[in-house]
């Protein structure tokens, strides 16, 4: 039987190279197509998008187109609570206007609200921010011309050195800025002010007075850093008792559960158990039916009883105990049984355990 011929590896070689060069040719046309004027735009608009998130870093960009500005909008403070805590974030508090929104954000100081030796013009470095911050959080953004107050920390290298007494970083993220609205300018730069005057004193005291005079302002930022306060650190007493009947019924469920909250940490911590003799100086104990305290009293069970929030409710339940309120085993079992949350009823059924237990943390009256 005859074996085929046997080809070599050159005369293989000649057979694919004419295949070869067609790719190559195919090739050169392809290129020579790709030189017009549309694929040539096309690549440039491609390359803008590959590149502009190097250029600029994650997170947003501080340019100011309108997705921008919608996203600028979220840095504004819900309340004044939220205001507080951006304010005591940094060491370096400023009201600026935006000269410029690029690679870093260029600050012309117009007023330093906190710190000292700064210089007039700044630059905030944020894109390191926007690298670390959380995925649902947006970034630190800033629009060209716009004048804010700005909440600072000095940039630090490796060594932990600034290497420019102008060079910044956002302290809190996105929330370091804060937006000077057109309307109430005038009482959010006034709240800002008082807040740090608070966070930088020293006279606990005085602090307290203030934040009473707050109370009977009606600066909205100030009213809500006040009840936050005094819900925290228990500062209400006997002195507090208009101010905070006045703010029960107002129109803000947050407030009224802060106002809830601040009357049964008063009631906890016995701040209306006593009041100063303006005579000898000094306490005595207050009346059972001492008209202000009873007042009190009414007004942590209405909030319990009939506060359309629930969470309002649940907060005035659970100081209930504390607050020596007569009755409270049979007003609790009630709320329990009928309030149309469930949390509210495991609340009321978990304060009817506590006096069950002798766990209501309270040495007031009660029943």
């Amino acid at each position: 039987m005859a074996r085929p011929p046997v080809r070599s590896a050159d005369s293989l070689e000649q057979r694919r190279r004419p295949d070869r060069h067609r790719q190559r040719r195919r090739g050169r046309g392809r290129l020579h197509a790709d030189r017009s004027p549309l694929a040539a735009a096309s690549r440039l608009i491609t390359l803008a998008l590959v590149a502009a998130p190097l250029l600029l870093g994650s997170g947003p960009s501080p340019a100011a187109s309108r997705a921008d500005v919608a996203r600028a909008e979220q840095a504004a403070p819900r309340d004044g609570t939220d205001l507080s805590e951006r304010l005591v974030a940094g060491p370096v508090v400023v009201l600026a206007r935006v000269t410029r929104a690029a690679v870093k954000v260029e600050l012309e100081v117009l007023r330093v609200l906190r710190g000292e030796n700064l210089p007039t013009r700044l630059r905030v470095a944020f894109r390191g921010a926007n690298l670390q911050r959380p995925v649902d959080e947006p970034g630190f953004s800033a629009i060209e011309g716009e004048t804010a107050v700005f909440v600072l920390e000095p940039w630090v290298d490796s060594r932990g050195e600034q290497p420019a007494p102008d060079l910044f970083q956002p302290a809190i993220g996105y929330r370091s800025r804060i937006p000077i609205p057109e309307e109430g300018a005038e009482a959010l730069l006034e709240a800002i002010e008082e807040i740090l005057a608070i966070q930088d004193g020293a006279d606990f005291d005085e602090s307290r007075r203030r934040m009473l005079r707050w109370l009977s302002g009606e600066n909205r930022w100030l009213i809500d850093v006040a009840l936050a306060q005094a819900a925290l650190y228990a500062l209400a007493d006997r002195n507090w008792t208009r101010a905070l009947l006045d703010h029960a019924d107002d129109a803000s469920p947050v407030r009224r559960r802060l106002v809830a909250e601040a009357i049964g940490r008063g009631f906890e911590r016995h701040r209306f158990a006593a009041r100063r003799d303006p005579a000898g100086g000094r306490t005595r104990p207050a009346r059972a039916r001492d008209e202000s305290v009873e007042a009190l009293r009414e007004t942590l069970v209405r909030l319990a009883r009939t506060d359309e929030d629930a969470e309002v409710r649940r907060t005035a339940v659970r100081y209930l105990p504390r607050a020596g309120v007569r009755g409270v085993r049979e007003l609790l079992a009630a709320i329990a049984r009928d309030d149309p949350s469930l949390e509210v009823r495991y609340e009321a059924a978990a304060a009817l355990r506590s006096l069950a237990d002798g766990r209501n943390g309270s040495g007031a009256r009660r029943r």
